[in-house]
């Protein structure tokens, strides 16, 4: 993943800057720098895994307020807080922001790249659910209920007695669901249903909108 991943840091000052930056291209990512918030909000966002580490002292617009920005502008962008002396009151905040988690200064380099690491494995597994989840608005009730039902292990005959329908009905929803959201068997698709709900759980958490 990391050919394709990109890091975005957002630090005003320019030794530390550049040195971020060194760090994550060193790890084999592609790396965007913005000195200011203000600058950073100018940035296009296409569908390749990203994060954002962000100072939370920047100048101008401060790293919260650009949290709390980017939370309604890019709800499904992780992000990561870095820092100096940081405090309860702020590391809360940033938390409630939609932060991953804070890093105070100075942090271990394969401290800081474990949270990218993980930063953009969020990043991922966020694109697949609005993938499914745009796929699963296009289902019909009956298949949303054949889908639940099949996620919490009914058997084909159970489902088929609960809707008054044949087993070989329910076979046919079946396939009509893998074909909607492009799986070639249900298991796999049962797994990222479940993903996608904790995905949906962790944003409603932190108070990404919807």
């Amino acid at each position: 993943m990391a050919s394709e991943a990109t890091v975005d840091i957002v630090e005003d000052d320019r030794a530390a800057r550049e040195s971020l930056g060194e760090l994550c291209r060193a790890a084999g990512y592609r790396v965007r720098l913005a000195s200011s918030a203000e600058e950073y909000l100018e940035f296009e966002h296409g569908a390749a895994p990203t994060c954002v580490l962000v100072d939370v002292r920047l100048a101008g617009m401060d790293g919260l307020a650009l949290l709390d920005e980017l939370r309604r502008s890019h709800p499904w962008l992780p992000s990561l807080v870095l820092g100096g002396s940081i405090d309860v009151s702020i590391a809360v905040q940033a938390l409630q922001f939609g932060a991953l988690t804070v890093l105070e200064k100075p942090v271990h380099q394969d401290v800081l790249l474990a949270a990218v690491g993980f930063a953009l494995e969020v990043s991922s597994d966020l694109d697949g659910y609005r993938r499914l989840a745009e796929s699963l608005e296009s289902l019909t009730n009956r298949e949303h209920v054949v889908l639940e039902m099949l996620t919490r292990g009914d058997l084909y005959k159970a489902i088929a007695q609960h809707l008054d329908i044949g087993v070989r009905t329910v076979e046919r929803v079946r396939e009509r669901i893998l074909k909607k959201t492009s799986y070639s068997s249900i298991p796999p698709l049962i797994h990222d249903v479940g993903m996608a709900k904790g995905l949906a759980y962790w944003k409603q958490r932190t108070g990404r909108p919807s």
